[in-house]
């Protein structure tokens, strides 16, 4: 059965009981859905949100913004829409290039492990080794972290400077033998700081 929308105007309760029987069980189903059912302990609350992709884009009005999936670059991709636009271009692709890793860490000392300054992300160690006027950071990640299978295909985006009195200037630094499980950065260099930004897979 469907729901329907009752009792009408003369119909009693008796009459409709199957039907408004049939409409909370449909209703059941619905909240069934990726929401903890009633009575639990989390009740109410989203377990997963699924959202199909769309394809239609209506207008969002003023002081009001849209969630959204759609296809974007053939892979279906989470897009928020600002207030007061009309156009489907109109909207921000949040999930395209994820970060999955970032750090800032001092890169001058003796060759061993390099704690990261402050905050960093999804870093399991940096390693110094090397040894003349070449210094190899082996960066490893806490987790493969991509969504699917893990994946070598990400960018990095490095950093390295000096703070110097003499120069306090950017040092050359190279990306290498990227892997599943990290990749290597090499200076030239004593670097004072060094700092990256990891995108997607």
């Amino acid at each position: 059965m469907a729901y329907v929308l009752l009792p009408n105007s003369g119909q009693s309760l008796g009459v409709t009981r199957a039907q408004i029987r049939e409409n909370f069980n449909l209703i059941q189903q619905t909240f069934d859905r990726n929401h903890y059912d009633f009575d639990a302990v989390n009740q109410g609350k989203h377990s997963v949100i699924q959202m199909p992709e769309q394809t239609v884009f209506p207008l969002t009005p003023v002081n009001e913004g849209q969630l959204l999936a759609r296809e974007y670059n053939a892979k279906t991709e989470l897009a928020w829409r600002p207030e007061n636009t009309g156009a489907a271009a109109d909207q921000y692709i949040l999930s395209g290039m994820p970060i999955r890793a970032a750090a800032r860490f001092d890169g001058s000392g003796a060759n061993g492990v390099k704690v990261p300054v402050g905050l960093s992300f999804n870093i399991l160690s940096i390693t110094k080794s090397g040894a003349g006027n070449t210094r190899i950071y082996t960066v490893l990640f806490s987790t493969q972290f991509p969504i699917g299978a893990a994946s070598s295909n990400y960018l990095v985006i490095p950093y390295a400077g000096s703070i110097s009195a003499s120069t306090g200037d950017q040092s050359a630094v190279t990306v290498n033998n990227l892997a599943v499980t990290g990749f290597d950065l090499v200076t030239f260099v004593s670097s004072d700081f060094i700092s990256f930004l990891v995108l997607g897979g």
